[in-house]
Order: structure tokens, then C-alpha cells, then sequence
């Protein structure tokens, strides 16, 4: 459950607010430091009540997360945060892109990429349960002749 944490204020003082990306494999130790909840809000475009819900949780919002203190053991957060996010299923919601790519010419198609898989049904004229059946496979789409991926292509991988 998320800590309840919504003390903008302590003793007077304004939060600090560290935050952290979260990479592939580990955190980022680089951080964006803010005086306060205020400046994080307007920095990260996020509203003040949803940073101190996330505050000191291990569980990331968008991808990132929200510290009062800088991180010590960055390794024992990132698994932390890997065994919270897999338990909780958050990423379950969030739009995934979609880059589709013509089978004969390996050209990226008109749009693409799509910012989420229901984009990118309507575009390409197939159901969504087309896209998750033939993403990320390396096979083409039958009836419409494209390549699916859940992210672009670099020209190694375009080649094999």
C-alpha cells in the first residue's frame, strides 16, 4: 500500500525531493534535486498530493522515484522497487508504443511509432489482439505485411 505521506510541510521547512529514473537495470544515480514539493510539481509536471503519496515508497510513478533523502544503496532499491513493481503490476496501464515496420521495404510506417497498441489497431486496420500476438516476434503480420515491435529498430537488428 502507498504510505500515507501527504506532509508538504515539516516544521515549517519544505521537503526536499530527490528523484530518481528508473533504468533497465538499475537506478540512475544521477537525480534531480528540488527545494521542495512545490518545485518538483512544477518540475516534473506532476501534481504535489500524487509526489508525497509516492515519497520514500519504493514504488515508482511514470518510471521514477520520489526520495526525501538521497539514495545510499541503490542496488537494494532498484530490487526492491523490481519485486514492488512486479507484485503490483503497475505498468499494466501505461500506453506502450508500438513501431511497425513495412515487411518488404523494413521502412517504418506512415505514424508509426504509435504511441499505444489501440493507435495503432485503428492505423494498421488490425485488433489489438493481433499486435500482441505478433509483437516483438520477428514474424511478419499476415494480411498486412508489418513487422511489430515494442520499440525501434536499430540498423544491426533491421539487417537480421
Amino acid at each position: 500500500m502507498l504510505k500515507k505521506n501527504s506532509v508538504i510541510h515539516v516544521n515549517g521547512k519544505a521537503k526536499e525531493v530527490y528523484v530518481y529514473n528508473i533504468l533497465k537495470y538499475q537506478i540512475d544515480s544521477d537525480y534531480n534535486k528540488y527545494k521542495s514539493i512545490v518545485e518538483a510539481n512544477k518540475g516534473q509536471k506532476i501534481a504535489r498530493c500524487t509526489i508525497s503519496m509516492y515519497m520514500d515508497t519504493n514504488i515508482p510513478f511514470r518510471g521514477k522515484l520520489y526520495y526525501s533523502q538521497p539514495i545510499l544503496n541503490l542496488k537494494e532499491i532498484f530490487d526492491s522497487v523490481k519485486n514492488v513493481s512486479n507484485e503490483l503490476k503497475l505498468n499494466s496501464n501505461i500506453a506502450k508504443k508500438v513501431w511497425a515496420y513495412d515487411a518488404k521495404t523494413l521502412e517504418l510506417i506512415k505514424g508509426s511509432p504509435f504511441v499505444s497498441k489501440s493507435q495503432a489497431s485503428k492505423a494498421l486496420g488490425i485488433s489489438r489482439d493481433v499486435i500482441n500476438y505478433f509483437i516483438d516476434t520477428n514474424k511478419s503480420e499476415g494480411i498486412k505485411s508489418t513487422y511489430l515491435y515494442s520499440n525501434q529498430l536499430n540498423n544491426k537488428e533491421i539487417t537480421k
